[in-house]
């Protein structure tokens, strides 16, 4: 049995709690944070890493919208750090990105967004994210049947 399948909500929820010194709690299924007051800075490369791990158990669970809202969360977060430290991490969200809005149905809906973040890794020298946003950028055209909109 793999890693992935051992990670529920409880384990989640716990390793939430570790990193951010008790914020977020377990109630029913759900994992909500119940006190902002708590939350301590973290470091980028342990919110991303945060965010991935949500992300993924969302994508799991099948809870296709709240992941879309998560991953449009960490990218709006990834945005704001200029660290090769993320990169990896970074490519990571970029596809589970992309996969949430296609299993939502709003994938033309991030387009824009998906070139932007091109730029943005193209200037910062992200070779990963590069590659990552281009394979995401690649199927979200031919999903939509817009190949003009390679120019």
């Amino acid at each position: 049995m793999g890693l992935r399948k051992l990670i529920n909500a409880s384990v989640l929820s716990s390793f939430l709690n570790y990193v951010s010194a008790g914020s977020y709690q377990l109630i029913g299924d759900e994992i909500v944070q119940v006190d902002t007051a708590k939350q301590q800075l973290l470091l980028p490369e342990l919110e991303i890493y945060c965010y991935l791990l949500l992300l993924i158990h969302l994508i799991d669970q099948r809870k296709y919208n709240e992941a879309k809202d998560c991953s449009s969360a960490s990218i709006a977060r990834l945005k704001l750090f200029n660290k090769t430290t993320i990169d990896v991490l970074a490519s990571k969200i970029y596809h589970y990105y992309s996969l949430s809005h296609e299993l939502t149905g709003h994938l033309s809906h991030i387009r824009r967004n998906l070139l932007n973040l091109h730029h943005i890794a193209t200037q910062r020298n992200d070779k990963l994210g590069q590659v990552c946003l281009v394979y995401s950028i690649t199927q979200l055209l031919i999903l939509l049947s817009t190949f003009f909109g390679c120019t």
